[in-house]
């Protein structure tokens, strides 16, 4: 296999998941300092305390086989990022833990960058010609994602790291990192919950320095995102020690745990509250104040073409997203097309139903919502449930291998993700499912199909199931975790699953005409000057969804920009890959050999992905 570039990125995932005891009331996260681990082989043995870190230069790895030198050097990359690392299930795995919060800092990232230097640097010492053809794969996913993330150094000051959306905030985050990924389970969990704790303060001032910088950069989030970062902000401000997420996660783990006595208890929220009155609400105070001024100077436009290297920042989150050269104009003009193709497959199967041929797309859903029916409060988490289970007992007629791993379904006031398990199993994959309100039947199936089985949860709990190197295990691309989700939606109506619910197969074509509308929406935005209202008003007309939502979505583009170009080129290129097989194989075409051969190697980026297929048929 030649060497090739391509894009490799972390999933998003949406949000960012132990054992040791303190000897006294925690104040602040271990300091991460750069020394030289010893290279050796990952244990499974009790987690360690200290987290290996390295200087800058190549000795410490320069002994290692090549399947070491992975391993050793993406668990010291990791662990640059705790919170991802904990959220993944790493610890267990490496060996090694880790009670710190990530450092947000810049002199902090620059000294990651440095060391992804150094990695990448020792990487190249291996003879490519020598290795075997899959270790050829993996050094080539391995050199392009360390050189990816080095290439975002050009763009650091244009990103973000807090726009009040909570896919990309990071207050909001931290919070869920500590009411959703941390796990409580004895005494030293909750001591280590309240280390952690005490790392709160100083991660939200580096926030807020870190904006500051920005702004002297001349990168200011956009004024219409603010609003939602200052209730956000202001919330924790005027709430009591007590009603903070961070108090009341703690208690709610704390209450489910009969292996502490009640004084224990006490004595762990009492000194929780201490450090939430001394540390995090005067980092949350200091917060406002910064966000407060900011947004006296923030710009109305809300593209990223406004700022200094915008246009080229945007471009590059394009080709990290897409995995693809793909340029701005060139994905608008996909979604313009592809949203042609799918109103007409819409307005067909409105006219099959005997809908009214010259309503609104929003009139039409309106109605076939009200048609489908609803389900609310405690009716809703079962009726997903229920869709799972349907879908498990179906899946075996078009895939060998279904992942060991369980998927929950969580209630959630928003809802609508999922989060993947550890990679080490000792949490399940979760589906958040919005439990507020109603919930129309004949969105469910599709949003289940996506986010759970056969689309999420099925590859990427596969992946962390397969015999690959830790990185191919939980690295993922973004062109090819959304395109295989939405591939996921076309697949099960190809299978004929929507053959008795034509309501819940219009839901599954208002998906889908989501997905090529942010397309248009995405690079309107942020490549042709698009306003926020001309932006909404274009989603809703072309999707069928309330104004009110596609305002919330126009948010998401602001705040996560390129992102969202990632789900319809994806799914195109699976299905594009699965025609060329199939008319290279013709009778002989298996369709569960294409699933073991777009899912059997990880997730990767579209191009390598594409030669992949095509070796495989002798292309």
């Amino acid at each position: 296999m030649a060497k090739k570039k391509f894009g490799l990125v972390l999933v998003s995932v949406i949000l960012i998941l132990t054992a040791c005891t303190p000897t006294s009331t925690p104040t602040e996260p271990p300091e991460q300092a750069l020394e030289t681990p010893e290279p050796t082989q990952p244990v499974e043995s009790e987690p360690e305390t200290d987290v290996p870190t390295f200087e800058a230069d190549t000795e410490s790895y320069k002994d290692l086989s090549f399947d070491d030198y992975l391993e050793i050097t993406y668990r010291d990359l990791k662990l640059r990022s705790p919170e991802v690392y904990v959220q993944l299930g790493l610890e267990s795995i490496f060996g090694v833990k880790t009670l710190a919060l990530d450092n947000v800092s810049y002199e902090f990232e620059d000294e990651t960058s440095a060391l992804y230097k150094i990695v990448l640097d020792g990487l190249t010492a291996f003879d490519f010609d020598n290795l075997s053809p899959d270790q050829q794969k993996s050094y080539v996913l391995y050199q392009d994602w360390l050189e990816e993330y080095l290439q975002g150094d050009d763009f650091k000051f244009n990103f973000y790291i807090d726009s009040g959306f909570d896919i990309v905030s990071a207050s909001a985050n931290t919070e869920f990192f500590f009411s959703d990924i941390l796990v409580l389970e004895d005494l030293d969990d909750a001591e280590d919950y309240l280390v952690r704790l005490g790392g709160v303060g100083t991660k939200i001032d580096q926030v807020s320095e870190k904006m500051e910088i920005n702004s002297e950069e001349g990168i200011i989030p956009p004024q219409i995102l603010f609003q939602r970062l200052i209730d956000r902000v202001s919330s924790v401000n005027r709430s009591s020690a007590k009603s903070t997420s961070y108090y009341k996660s703690l208690k709610t783990k704390l209450d489910l745990l009969d292996n502490i006595d009640d004084s224990t208890k006490e004595d762990l929220l009492a000194r929780a509250e201490q450090i939430i009155t001394d540390q995090v609400k005067p980092a949350y105070q200091n917060f406002m104040s910064v966000i407060t001024e900011l947004n006296k100077h923030a710009p109305q436009a809300i593209g990223l073409y406004q700022y200094p290297n915008g246009e080229a920042y945007y471009q590059y989150l394009l080709n990290v997203y897409t995995t693809t050269d793909l340029t701005a104009d060139e994905i608008y003009n996909l979604g313009m097309t592809e949203l042609d193709r799918v109103h007409a497959e819409m307005r067909a199967l409105f006219s099959e139903l005997g809908y009214p041929e010259d309503e609104t797309l929003e009139a039409l859903y309106s109605q076939a919502a009200a048609d489908s029916g609803y389900l609310s409060g405690a009716e809703i988490l079962p009726g997903y449930e229920a869709i799972i289970t349907d879908a498990e007992a179906k899946l075996g007629t078009v895939f060998d291998t279904l992942p060991q791993q369980e998927v929950i379904v969580i209630g959630d006031n928003n809802g609508g993700f999922y989060v993947p398990g550890t990679v080490d199993g000792s949490r399940p994959g979760a589906f958040y499912a919005a439990t507020v309100g109603q919930v129309d039947l004949y969105t469910m199936p599709t949003l289940t199909y996506h986010e759970t089985i056969p689309g999420h949860h099925l590859q990427l709990a596969l992946a962390q199931e397969m015999d690959l190197p830790t990185f191919r295990r939980v690295e993922n691309s973004t062109g090819y975790v959304e395109g295989w989700a939405l591939y996921a939606e076309r697949l099960v109506y190809e299978l004929g699953w929507y053959e008795d619910n034509p309501l819940g197969d219009l839901g599954r074509l208002q998906y889908e005409a989501f997905r090529a509308a942010r397309l248009v929406v995405d690079t309107g935005v942020h490549a042709l000057g698009w306003d926020f209202n001309r932006a909404a008003t274009f989603f809703a007309e072309n999707t069928g969804f309330p104004l009110g939502m596609a305002q919330g979505q126009i948010y998401r583009y602001i705040a996560y920009p390129g992102q969202a170009t990632a789900y319809m080129v994806g799914m195109l290129k699976i299905l594009e890959l699965r025609d060329v097989v199939q008319q290279a194989e013709g009778e002989d075409f298996d369709i569960k050999a294409f699933h073991n051969l777009i899912l059997n190697s990880g997730s990767m980026p579209l191009d390598i992905l594409e030669a992949e297929v095509l070796e495989s048929i002798g292309g």
